[in-house]
């Protein structure tokens, strides 16, 4: 299947998403409501930017690291917004902005699986991975929620070590092989946090209301994710 209509079918896969949302978000909120409109939000966020990297992919734009640093800072900027903007479409338009800023960000990794051959793969197991964690935390009696401060130290930790790899080893000697271990590490770190929050949506879903709701904003969680899970399988692959 060429570019083309793998695009016509993930815009015919939008445009179904966001018709039974248009209809279903005028509803009373319930429990089951709230997380299976929230998974709709998380699916339409990574058919968009499936579009995005198809867009670039079609006709072969060369990002320069310039350009994905000015696009990761509107990616900040736009996921603070969605959290501070109270105005619906304002809201959405930001959540919008946000998430085609991850799929230019995502786009190198894109490039990067489709050259070595290994995207279905990647994308595959990343698909496993959600589904079966996202099952797990769902039905496990394991308290996830408390796994937060650590999965968060354990990514600071992560970060910083990376950067001092790269500030202080001069020699890019095993360079791939270490990067491949840290993409391991964010791995298994990855999937604690879709266990966290996929328990943290379960939990909130039982006083959330529609006056408080904010769908884009919880969506970004998970996004995030799996974004982040896709990126370091590829690098693994």
């Amino acid at each position: 299947m060429n570019v083309s209509k793998i695009q016509t079918v993930i815009s015919v896969l939008i445009i179904s998403i966001i018709g039974y949302l248009y209809f279903s978000l005028s509803k009373k909120i319930t429990p089951s409501l709230y997380i299976s409109n929230t998974y709709l939000y998380v699916s339409l966020a990574i058919a968009i930017a499936c579009i995005t990297v198809l867009q670039l992919a079609k006709y072969q734009y060369t990002l320069t690291s310039t350009h994905l640093l000015l696009i990761f800072i509107l990616s900040l900027a736009s996921m603070f917004g969605v959290k501070y903007f109270k105005h619906i479409v304002p809201r959405h338009i930001i959540w919008l902005v946000f998430v085609i800023s991850m799929g230019v960000i995502l786009y190198p990794m894109y490039q990067k699986t489709e050259e070595k051959g290994t995207l279905n793969g990647t994308i595959v197991t990343t698909l496993v991975l959600t589904i079966g964690l996202s099952i797990f935390a769902t039905f496990s009696t394991c308290d996830f929620i408390s796994w937060g401060s650590y999965l968060l130290f354990g990514l600071f930790a992560l970060i910083v070590l990376e950067v001092c790899d790269m500030i202080f080893h001069s020699s890019v000697s095993g360079l791939n092989t270490r990067f491949k271990i840290y993409s391991c590490i964010a791995i298994v770190l990855f999937s604690g946090f879709i266990l966290y929050d996929t328990q943290l949506l379960k939990k909130k879903s039982n006083y959330v209301t529609n006056d408080n709701v904010n769908y884009p904003l919880e969506s970004i969680a998970l996004f995030l994710d799996i974004a982040n899970l896709f990126t370091n399988i590829s690098n693994v692959n």
